[in-house]
């Protein structure tokens, strides 16, 4: 009987380390900068998934405007952001980073652009829907004073209207700035979109329409592979233009987004930022990811389940071998909140 009893509490030691953290816990939650577009949402919360369900930490997802995200993180009111495109504020980022207050962990994905785009209708035409094209010869920011009247702002009659973030964004300025520098502000107007949702959704309503439209975005996003769209050329990416004083008057460089962390934060959580420093993933994959979170609504929890379930070959080389249990917990919570 005793020979029996000690194999069950054997056993029991077994799952109990199997199911248990076994890094010592803080009582500060690990709280996420929960931007508005789904990219980051999706990330936050496949990585506060494995921190929550791996780790055994609390964790926090803070709503907040990008600028304000970053002064939070900056001063340890945040402690990490997973999607941080380091040129769209290379001041606020070499400063932060150079004063030691926030320290870059990982490379999440790396190929991302942005820009202005113009439906390919605008150049090509469409003949399934009877468009004819509006610019044939448009093909660089150089090109747009040439058909400002094709995208007339209805506000404002004599220019066009060129569809911009929100003024919270740090890329809205940049804009603005461009306009300026090209000699495009003549001929047309910065309209400020509400976010994500909004400059979407008018760029989709043009589109369902056949109308022409000139905004600015990025990819990867689920709207660049649900539409065809043309990037519009600029000169080639100068740092020496890519300041305020030049008007950012060249091409966007090629994005590559950093996961980004307070100081603080790494070294109050040192294994949940060994296992950030390991994080990344690709472009496509990300694509996939956005596509799947537009065709459930903007589920980002029920993305992030989706991702730990095709993407178990990822994941689980961001986890370092020492953290034992960790792979384990969270293949148990994934498969348990998705009905596996």
């Amino acid at each position: 009987m005793r020979k029996y009893v000690r194999i069950t509490l054997c056993i029991l030691a077994i799952i109990f380390m199997a199911v248990t953290p076994i890094f010592p816990a803080s009582e500060k939650p690990v709280t996420f900068a929960d931007f508005g577009w789904d990219l980051v949402r999706f990330h936050d919360r496949v990585a506060g998934f494995i921190i929550e369900e791996g780790y055994g930490r609390n964790v926090e997802y803070m709503f907040i405007e990008h600028i304000a995200g970053l002064v939070g993180l900056e001063k340890g009111e945040l402690d990490i952001y997973m999607d941080l495109w380091p040129d769209n504020c290379r001041d606020w980022w070499e400063k932060a980073s150079n004063s030691g207050a926030v320290v870059k962990l990982s490379v999440n994905y790396d190929g991302g652009s942005q820009g202005w785009y113009v439906p390919s209708y605008v150049i090509k035409g469409d003949p399934k829907r009877g468009i004819e094209p509006l610019a044939p010869d448009l093909r660089s920011v150089h090109d747009l004073k040439n058909y400002w009247e094709i995208f007339r702002d209805p506000e404002v009659r004599d220019k066009g209207r060129f569809l911009n973030g929100p003024p919270s964004w740090m890329a809205y300025g940049v804009n603005v700035a461009k306009l300026k520098a090209y000699g495009l502000d003549e001929y047309f107007v910065s309209f400020p979109t509400g976010g994500t949702t909004v400059l979407i959704a008018e760029v989709i309503s043009h589109y369902k329409k056949g109308k022409p439209v000139l905004f600015y975005f990025w990819d990867p996003t689920w709207l660049m592979g649900l539409y065809d769209f043309i990037l519009l050329e600029e000169p080639p990416f100068d740092p020496a233009l890519w300041n305020s004083e030049s008007g950012y008057a060249c091409e966007w460089v090629k994005g590559t987004s950093y996961i980004v962390g307070n100081s603080a934060f790494t070294l109050r959580e040192p294994e949940v930022a060994e296992f950030l420093r390991n994080y990344t993933t690709t472009l496509e994959q990300n694509r996939q990811a956005l596509l799947f979170s537009h065709d459930n609504d903007s589920d980002a929890e029920l993305t992030a389940l989706w991702f730990l379930k095709n993407f178990r070959d990822q994941w689980i080389h961001w986890i370092p071998p020492e953290h034992e249990g960790v792979a384990e917990r969270v293949d148990l919570a994934w498969k348990r909140l998705s009905g596996r």
